[in-house]
């Protein structure tokens, strides 16, 4: 059940909450409200020009850097891009090429001639036969040149390399060129040897180098075959394009020793970059075997292929066709003119192709977009870019109106919570005063009504004279003498709160006996636990170093404490010990009982002023809740400390902690 004390704190704190959300809350939510909404308009307003700037820009980008003279794909195609088809007039790929037909070569008449190499391992027999089949009338130049080439092999085995290098060269250069299989089989023999000019180190690895790069390139679309595209003779004279990546790579491996010789440097570079774009056009072939004139679109689009690959298609009516193909980082660089263009304003943009992949641009997460637009060009059909407006820029755009009312805002809620907060602590120390007035005249009345009106029945009595002998009087004298030293302590704790409260409380510091300290203590209060039934245990150790301190007040601190023990514990078993000890240059006093104990609760404001665990009128105990309080300022002034150890149901234990008085 609630005290009239707690009814009266409740009333006061149910005023001061109203008082706050009427002067204070109330104001500051309709001044947040009308602000936000300005705000939300004023971004609003700057949005829209916001996004009439950046729409100008976009178009002006797509114009400037995105036509025709920026993005010439189709002239330089086979330079600027990573690889490339060509297809015929009906929509046959014609490069690159992937197969071709099988060699008609007359593998019977080279029967002896291979059981004599690889069987017998007998390479001379086996040039023998060799260079009788090369001289046969009848057999085509295929079977010639092959039968060279075993010659060529059987020379290497027999350790005789001029004379299989000069097979060689004869073998590469006398056959007609026109036949694609024969150029094939004349690439072999060329690869064979450049492996035995690189081997001797021979003077015509570099002639013989260049000869090799000018037939290969003879074997696939060049330049000047997009030039004349439909006017090829021969599309089909395109050697097989795994066989050109072959030839090309070892013609890097024999070539890296001289690359700096002014015959190979170009061709030594442009071989890295043909044997990526060959390499790339094999990859993508499969995927588009044929054309139908349906497939042709203007501008760049997304290849079907695992890898992000692009192309475009490039169609001369009756004539051949081709596709330029090129990556991602090709088209990424095509578009950077655009995006440093779009970016010169405060802003990020990511591009997307048709199919709604991420090409180029600034790598923005978690955000959305200040708006989508199409690219603009016809060369990015179905292409969008997504604007991203830094937001500093946006602040920045409407951050002058803003601040207005933002600090119009702050000004006024700062007045306001300044007002509030003086008013309430103003309000709240009124309450206080009120609260703390009200409780200390009804507890001195109390604790003064008390020892008087007893002291006034015991008079009383003895003038009335109805007592029976002088036993008894002597006995109510005892009465009223306890009564007056009760009256007198509390008098002297309130002139001690008084004189603590307007600090002139003054204290005479002295070198002093610990032990003599606790025995004026005990000898104070022996004869109230003697009355009291108390047993009391007095533990102090031998040889207590000198304090620094006033004996009197030290005195009073024991006294209290040893007060309160007797007070709080049972009538029928009192047990109440003090004990003294020093430890690590520090005086150590412990008062115990065993009463009924505090919670934790009552341990935090145990040492308040005017504070008791029961504060109702009634309570059994008599005081006013200033002995604890003196007793901590009394310590405190000693540079010491107070601590409470305490259970419910376990009794408690305060510990006085004084500092050791040193020698200089």
């Amino acid at each position: 059940m609630k005290t009239k004390r707690q009814h009266n704190s409740f009333d006061h704190l149910r005023w001061v909450v109203l008082l706050l959300s009427v002067a204070v809350v109330l104001p500051t939510v309709c001044l947040l409200w009308f602000m936000q909404q300005a705000v939300r308009n004023e971004r609003l307003a700057m949005l829209q020009k916001l996004k009439d700037i950046y729409q100008n820009r976009l178009e002006k980008a797509a114009a400037e850097k995105l036509g025709y003279e920026q993005l010439n794909f189709w002239t330089s195609a086979l330079v600027a891009g990573d690889g490339f088809l060509v297809y015929d007039a009906d929509g046959a790929m014609t490069f690159p090429v992937t197969d071709v037909e099988d060699a008609d070569v007359d593998y019977g008449v080279f029967v002896l001639a291979h059981e004599l190499e690889f069987g017998r391992n007998d390479p001379n027999r086996a040039l023998d036969e060799y260079r009788r089949i090369a001289i046969i009338p009848q057999i085509n130049d295929i079977t010639k040149i092959t039968a060279e080439i075993g010659c060529a092999r059987c020379l290497r085995k027999l350790n005789r390399l001029d004379q299989a290098m000069s097979e060689l060269m004869a073998a590469v250069s006398k056959y007609d060129e026109s036949d694609i299989i024969v150029r094939v089989y004349k690439c072999r023999a060329r690869i064979m040897l450049l492996d035995l000019l690189y081997q001797t180190d021979n003077k015509n690895l570099l002639q013989q180098l260049s000869l090799t790069y000018d037939e290969v390139l003879d074997g696939m679309a060049t330049d000047d075959d997009f030039a004349t595209l439909g006017r090829l003779p021969h599309v089909n004279r395109y050697l097989p394009t795994s066989l050109q990546v072959f030839v090309l790579n070892r013609w890097l491996e024999y070539a890296t020793g001289i690359k700096d010789e002014p015959l190979i440097a170009r061709k030594y570079k442009l071989t890295q970059r043909l044997i990526g774009q060959l390499e790339i056009s094999l990859r993508v072939a499969p995927f588009y075997p044929q054309l139908s004139v349906s497939d042709f679109q203007k501008g760049i689009f997304r290849l079907a292929t695992s890898e992000p690959l692009y192309g475009v298609l490039h169609h001369i009516k009756g004539h051949h066709s081709s596709m330029m193909i090129f990556t991602q980082e090709y088209v990424t660089q095509c578009l950077s003119e655009y995006i440093k263009e779009v970016e010169a304003l405060p802003s990020f943009c990511r591009i997307y192709n048709e199919k709604d992949d991420f090409v180029a641009g600034s790598m923005i997460a978690d955000r959305k977009p200040f708006f989508t637009a199409p690219l603009g060009s016809v060369y990015f059909p179905d292409w969008t870019v997504e604007l991203y407006v830094d937001d500093s820029a946006f602040d920045d755009a409407a951050g002058k109106q803003i601040a207005l009312y933002t600090w119009t805002c702050i000004l006024v809620i700062a007045l306001i919570l300044v007002t509030g907060v003086i008013a309430t602590q103003t309000l709240g120390r009124q309450i206080r005063l009120n609260r703390l007035k009200n409780d200390f005249i009804a507890t001195v009345t109390h604790e003064l009504k008390t020892p008087l009106a007893s002291t006034r029945v015991l008079v009383d009595t003895l003038l009335d004279g109805k007592y029976k002998d002088q036993q008894l009087v002597f006995e109510y004298l005892q009465l009223m003498s306890r009564e007056n030293a009760r009256l007198s302590r509390l008098i002297d704790n309130f002139l001690s709160f008084s004189r603590m409260e307007r600090n002139k409380q003054a204290f005479d510091f002295q070198p002093v006996s610990p032990a003599a300290i606790i025995e004026d203590a005990v000898d104070v209060v022996k004869t109230k636990f003697s009355n009291n039934h108390c047993k009391f245990d007095l533990n102090i150790a031998e040889h207590l170093p000198e304090i620094t301190a006033d004996h009197d007040a030290l005195v009073t601190v024991l006294v209290n404490l040893l007060d309160n023990a007797c007070k709080y514990t049972p009538d029928t078993d009192k047990q109440i010990a003090l004990k003294s000890w020093v430890q690590d240059s520090r005086l150590y006093i412990q008062v115990s009982d065993n009463g009924p104990g505090m919670s934790r609760r009552t341990q935090r404001r145990i040492f308040d002023r005017f504070y008791q665990a029961d504060q109702t009128l009634s309570r059994p105990s008599q005081g006013c809740g200033l002995g604890l309080s003196i007793v901590k300022f009394i310590v405190d002034a000693h540079q010491g400390d107070i601590s409470v150890e305490s259970k419910p149901g376990q009794g408690s234990r305060f510990t006085v902690t004084l500092p050791i008085r040193t020698t200089e």
